[in-house]
């Protein structure tokens, strides 16, 4: 008999997960200061012992403590560098305490517990106290009084230093010496006084009383200057000491008159009622004589405009051309416009009006329509005009008239007028822009080159100027002769 045996076989899948925990990394260690200034605290440290891996720092400064009213923000930084090892926190307030801590940043995102330090920052510059005030003087003597500082900002209030700076000279406050050396020396300034505990100030105090304060002498105030009083605010912390001092000027003794003769001196003050009343009698008589001087003006120079347009006027009734039996122009009469830079299209000249009288010098347009008012208008049909049908074989004769040069204000022509007679043609390339009513308009640098032409100042041939045209939007010059000008 035999016997089979039968075996289950069972395949059993186990699905196998590997868990990686990460590990959060150390603190940083031994977080040291190595320098400092007003705004800066430079800081050194150790890489952390063990615990994960370090991606970078993330750095923290709380104000803890300062001397102003308010502690100044928390500043924050990532520093994503991992091998690290020093740094500066920056941006920070003067003479303020602050916490700072350090901690580590791992790859995933954790962060280490903190590595902390406390220190100051340095002081600042002191805010200027308040400016003395001269109330007397009395030969070499001088009463001042003297106000304390309500606050500084940049550090502590640690004393008060009087100096007294003449006028005439620099003002170094590093380089200030006592009442000794600065007049062996014959310095412009010196230190008269100092007060170690900052509540001593008096509101009060009088220079050159021979009294010794804060180890400077008060000696007699030297005759060769003119003294102002500056006072210093003194700041020490960790060592450190500056001073700043109030600014000086003829403002201190505005109110009293000073002198440093050896006698003994009024003081007199521009409240004195004499004094007040005689300064406004003065300024209204100044005052009467300027109004009486500028009238005189006006009319002498309202006489002057007056007496150069009649002189204009008569040159232009006097013109050659205006004379002419072959150019005679219609009468036109000369009127007041009211548009400022409006002049009738000068066809036959009928219709040319200009400003009779022009008070405003600096108006371009107005000048250069004075300008013309003094030349001769020449009609229309007086002259021959490039591509008109009497320059292409017209009653010339002539194919067209020639250009024999380009001026700055554009081409010349060698023209005829009506009597053959040659001439040069000026045509200006300013486009007068005509509308309906036959006026033009121009803008104002239009009129400062028209005006530049016809100034026998600035140009050599204005005085040979026979008279103009205005026409199919151009203005043109006649100028009498033959050839290049």
């Amino acid at each position: 008999m035999t016997v089979s045996k039968h075996y289950l076989v069972v395949t059993l899948l186990v699905d196998i997960v590997v868990v990686t925990l990460a590990l959060q990394p150390s603190p940083p260690g031994d977080l040291r200061v190595v320098g400092k200034t007003e705004n800066a605290v430079f800081v050194q440290w150790t890489p952390p012992s063990g615990g994960g891996a370090v991606r970078g720092y993330r750095a923290v400064a709380t104000p803890i403590k300062s001397y102003g009213e308010n502690l100044g923000p928390v500043r924050s930084w990532e520093w994503l560098q991992p091998g690290l090892v020093s740094s500066s926190f920056i941006t920070l307030s003067p003479a303020t305490q602050y916490t700072l801590s350090l901690t580590s940043l791992g790859e995933n995102g954790e962060v280490s517990s903190p590595t902390m330090v406390t220190t100051w920052t340095r002081i600042g510059i002191p805010e200027a106290p308040p400016t003395p005030s001269l109330e007397w003087q009395q030969g070499q003597r001088m009463g001042i009084s003297l106000s304390p500082a309500k606050s500084n900002l940049n550090g502590p209030i640690s004393f008060y230093r009087l100096a007294l700076v003449d006028e005439r000279g620099f003002f170094n406050k590093d380089s200030l010496v006592g009442w000794e050396e600065g007049t062996q020396l014959h310095l412009l300034y010196y230190i008269a006084a100092q007060w170690d505990d900052p509540s001593d100030l008096p509101y009060s105090f009088t220079l050159g009383d021979g009294d010794r304060l804060g180890g400077y002498y008060n000696g007699p105030l030297p005759s060769h200057g003119h003294w102002h009083p500056a006072l210093g605010l003194g700041s020490t912390w960790e060592n450190v000491t500056k001073i700043q001092y109030s600014p000086t000027g003829h403002y201190q003794h505005s109110h009293i008159t000073l002198s440093n003769d050896q006698r003994a001196q009024e003081v007199v003050t521009v409240e004195d009622g004499g004094v007040v009343t005689g300064l406004w009698i003065a300024i209204g008589a100044t005052s009467i004589i300027l109004l009486l001087v500028l009238g005189v003006f006006l009319l002498l120079k309202l006489n002057l405009t007056r007496g150069k347009l009649s002189r204009r006027r008569s040159r232009r009734e006097a013109h050659p051309l205006a004379q002419s039996s072959s150019y005679n122009q219609p009468s036109t009469s000369v009127s007041t416009i009211s548009v400022p830079y409006a002049t009738n299209e000068f066809n036959d000249c009928g219709g040319y009006t200009h400003l009779s009288f022009v008070p405003e010098e600096e108006d371009w347009g107005r000048k250069a329509l004075l300008g013309l008012a003094s030349i001769a208008c020449i009609p229309r049909a007086g002259i021959v005009l490039p591509h008109s049908d009497e320059a292409r074989g017209g009653a010339t004769g002539v194919e067209d008239i020639p250009i024999i040069a380009n001026g700055k204000f554009g081409p010349i022509f060698a023209s005829l007028l009506q009597d053959r007679h040659p001439v040069q043609l000026f045509q200006l390339t300013i486009p007068s822009k005509v509308g309906n009513g036959g006026s033009s308009s121009w803008d104002e640098a239009s009129f400062r080159a028209l005006n530049s032409l016809l100034l026998p100042s600035s140009h050599v041939n204005v005085t040979s100027l026979s008279g103009f045209l205005q026409t199919e939007g151009y203005l043109y010059l006649v100028i009498p002769g033959e050839g290049t000008p």
